[in-house]
């Protein structure tokens, strides 16, 4: 039986259970798993280079699709019998109410107690990390927690110990039913440690930047700007066009923090970014630093450069007012086609991606690429299954499966990203096509990709916070004051 329960949002108390064919009572069955046995396969892999709206949105010119199509040959996955499993295993899913991401989920989950007769309660929705805070501060958790979304202190339970340490799942571990090692299809770019161990294991990966319709910007012939100098330029076109140029929901001002202005540390290089991460009061100190917010203060305080009441605006007001062409550009991450698609589907809308314009003109486009990650509990009652379900979502069907249903990259090095295959396989719609260009242009050669592998804790809410403090003309802050207190929030030297 697979359980599925969701919080109910007008009630943490009150659960909804699901199943794959719906709505059902709760009713916990025992099944005896069975060892199994995973057929080797020889598999063809099509690779599809683009050009067009996805590979050249830095130039606006909203072309159509043209694909090139080579065929490489996959070596045969090699079989793994997997040890017998039974039981039981329960999970945390934050999930922002997208039936996409939840179905995603219901069908890995699914294939997983189909494959090895564990049966898996999955507490799935928007309010589930605000329900399990109190077992975890109880010591008793979900065996495995998908680490996203709100009300998730994951930053504490990673230092106070409960997350279990995963470094041997990834140094010696195999993906479920494969003779593939783990440690040999993750980008140790993207894996982080704590105390030298690795308490968490990517699942997704993901980067932000900025939205804009390409149609649009061809018919008024507005160029992409790929640096700040053409950002300037762009601003002033289309200032004297009738146009403000940028938005943000200001409600929410780290979609501007994250996907505006951290890209542009980033293209300074790593080492910098991952200070800058950590909450190093240096790196805040930095004139590369104040430089950025000098130039977001600015241009933001320029009358006709940002979209009236962005400072105070929420995430539909922006959206809408984007959409309806009452600004050209807006901050936020891959999510946005689809969760968009209702508002824009009828208005010959071409969405398309373009990494943070805040750059100098000396630097290479640049994304930051943030892995979605697991973490196991260290008081899981389900370890053995936990684990197993980890290696589980790590092959390359649930993988698949799950950068469909969310938008994201797979974290797999071995896997080729297919821009037709994800269109079809995401749905075929105009959301899905938007964000195919995307991940095409972010695997591409054309940006400099730079990973998000350190965290602030609360220093990103200052940050956001004075962000809005400098977008406002006429008053707001200085730099330098909001420097220093966004050093006040600062542990490192």
């Amino acid at each position: 039986m697979k359980n599925f329960i969701r919080p109910l949002a007008l009630t943490l108390a009150a659960l909804l259970l699901f199943s794959a064919s719906g709505c059902t009572l709760y009713i916990t069955e025992e099944v005896t798993s069975t060892s199994i046995s995973w057929p080797s396969t020889s598999a063809t892999t099509t690779t599809t280079s683009v050009s067009g709206t996805g590979e050249t949105t830095g130039t606006g010119t909203g072309d159509s699709t043209a694909a090139t199509t080579t065929t490489t040959t996959k070596k045969p996955v090699e079989v793994r019998t997997e040890p017998k499993l039974s039981g039981k295993l329960e999970l945390q899913i934050f999930t922002n109410e997208s039936q996409s991401a939840d179905g995603g989920w219901t069908t890995v989950i699914n294939e997983f107690e189909d494959a090895t007769g564990v049966s898996v309660t999955a507490h799935i929705g928007s309010s589930v990390n605000t329900m399990m805070s109190g077992r975890w501060k109880k010591d008793n958790p979900p065996d495995m927690v998908w680490i996203d979304g709100s009300g998730l202190s994951d930053l504490v339970y990673e230092t106070s110990g409960k997350f279990y340490d995963l470094t041997s799942l990834y140094t010696d571990g195999y993906v479920y039913g494969t003779d593939t090692r783990i440690k040999d299809v993750l980008d140790p770019k993207m894996m982080t440690r704590y105390n030298g161990k690795i308490m968490r294991i990517p699942l997704l990966s993901t980067a932000g930047g900025v939205w804009y319709d390409a149609k649009f910007f061809k018919e008024n012939n507005f160029a992409v700007p790929t640096n700040y100098t053409e950002l300037l330029a762009l601003a002033k076109q289309a200032k004297a066009a009738g146009y403000p140029t940028y938005t943000y929901p200001g409600m929410y001002a780290n979609y501007c923090l994250s996907n505006f202005i951290t890209p542009a540390v980033a293209a300074y290089g790593q080492q910098y970014l991952d200070e800058f991460l950590s909450g190093s009061k240096a790196a805040m100190q930095d004139s590369r630093f104040k430089k950025i917010l000098q130039n977001y203060a600015d241009f933001c305080r320029t009358d006709g450069y940002l979209m009236p009441s962005t400072t105070t605006a929420d995430h539909t007001t922006v959206q809408q007012r984007w959409i309806t062409h009452k600004c050209l550009l807006i901050a936020n991450g891959l999510w946005l086609p689809d969760e968009t698609r209702k508002l824009w589907a009828k208005q010959n809308f071409d969405m398309s991606w373009a990494p943070s314009p805040m750059i100098s003109e000396d630097q290479k486009p640049t994304a930051i690429i943030s892995a979605k990650k697991v973490a196991v509990a260290s008081k899981a009652k389900n370890l053995d299954n936990a684990l197993a379900f980890v290696r589980f979502i790590l092959r390359e069907d649930s993988q698949n499966t799950l950068m469909y249903s969310f938008g994201y990259m797979g974290v797999r090095t071995d896997m080729s990203f297919d821009v037709q295959k994800f269109v079809q396989e995401a749905g075929g719609s105009d959301a899905s096509l938007a964000t195919a260009q995307a991940l095409s242009y972010i695997n591409g050669n054309k940006l400099n990709r730079v990973y998000w592998n350190e965290s602030w804790g609360q220093v990103g809410e200052i940050i956001s916070a004075e962000l809005n403090n400098l977008a406002m003309k006429g008053g707001g802050t200085t730099v330098e004051s909001a420097i220093a207190k966004i050093v006040a929030e600062c542990d490192k030297p």
